[in-house]
C-alpha cells in the first residue's frame, strides 16, 4: 500500500493478505433489504457515534478547533437536543439506553 489509501482499501488489504489469516469478509450481497435497513439506521449511529469521535486521540481533535469545525460540519438532527449543544447531550443521552 503505497499514497493515501482509504479504509476499504485498508480492510482488503488485511482481508486478502494470507499473512494475516482467511479472508473474512464477504462480497456485497446486493441485497436491497439490507441497504434500506442501513440507510433506517443512519440518523441512529450518527447519533451515537459522532459525539464520540472527538473523545478519541487523532490528531484533528487534539485542538479545541478541530473539535468545533466537525462538530458545525456534521450537526446531529434530533429533535429533543437543543440545537446549540447536541454532541455533548447526546453523549449524555447514550449513557441512559
Amino acid at each position: 500500500m503505497n499514497g493515501t489509501v482509504q479504509s476499504l482499501d485498508i480492510c482488503e488489504f488485511f482481508d486478502k493478505n494470507p499473512r494475516f489469516g482467511p479472508s473474512i469478509i464477504q462480497p456485497d450481497s446486493g441485497r436491497k433489504d439490507l441497504k434500506a435497513w442501513q440507510k433506517a439506521l443512519q440518523p441512529t449511529m450518527r447519533c451515537l457515534t459522532r459525539p464520540r469521535y472527538m473523545k478519541t486521540c487523532l490528531p484533528e481533535f487534539m485542538q479545541q478547533d478541530g473539535k468545533d469545525a466537525f462538530v458545525n460540519k456534521h450537526p446531529v438532527k434530533l429533535e429533543k437536543v437543543r440545537r446549540r449543544s447536541p454532541h455533548k447531550k447526546l453523549l449524555y443521552l447514550a449513557t441512559q439506553l
